[in-house]
């Protein structure tokens, strides 16, 4: 399936994109590691969340893989959701309204 991810990572870069915030990765599904592998070639570095016990604490292509709580720890990050299932997106969403995050501005859907 194409989701023009790639698309979609070049003109984040160019129009949203803060090298001096922090960049985290939600979601190590197909479509994360696609984000992460495309961020990885263009020398982009970022933090990998995720909210799966499974996956926490594990390395996916060299990086590790830690909790969504960890955003708490990070000052002003902006985060890549590549959560596709819509209940899970509702969840996140109402995470990051509690943790007074903006839409497009700290947050960007690649679904």
């Amino acid at each position: 399936e194409n989701h023009f991810l790639e698309l979609k990572i070049d003109y984040f870069l160019e129009l949203n994109y803060d090298a001096s915030r922090p960049l985290t990765i939600w979601g190590a599904g197909q479509k994360g590691k696609k984000v992460a592998k495309l961020l990885k070639q263009k020398g982009i570095n970022f933090i990998w969340i995720c909210d799966n016990p499974k996956k926490i604490g594990k390395h996916i292509y060299d990086e590790l893989m830690y909790s969504f709580e960890h955003l708490n720890a990070l000052e002003h990050p902006q985060c890549i959701v590549s959560v596709a299932n819509t209940e899970a997106q509702l969840e996140i969403k109402t995470y990051f309204k509690a943790q007074q995050m903006e839409s497009m501005v700290d947050y960007f859907f690649f679904c």
